[in-house]
């Protein structure tokens, strides 16, 4: 979820940790029971990250990038 332009963690319903929206230049998610709101999608594609996610193989299945780059993403 998002709280004040932080990318909020939680684990069984228990806040894990923040982190900065603006410091997310890729989030990889990997494992079953994984949720993102759409707005949290949006949010993050806003910033300029990308999100990758992987199967059960642990590989990469698939992606989603901004459709706007920010100038920082184009350097990285």
């Amino acid at each position: 979820s998002l709280y004040r332009g932080f990318l909020v963690v939680k684990a069984e319903h228990q806040e894990q940790g923040r982190v900065p929206l603006a410091d997310i230049s890729v989030l990889m998610l990997s494992g079953h029971g994984n949720s993102l709101s759409t707005n949290t999608v949006n949010k993050l594609l806003e910033n300029g990250s990308m999100i990758v996610f992987c199967g059960s193989n642990f590989q990469p299945s698939g992606l989603v990038w901004p459709m706007v780059t920010h100038h920082l993403q184009q350097q990285r």
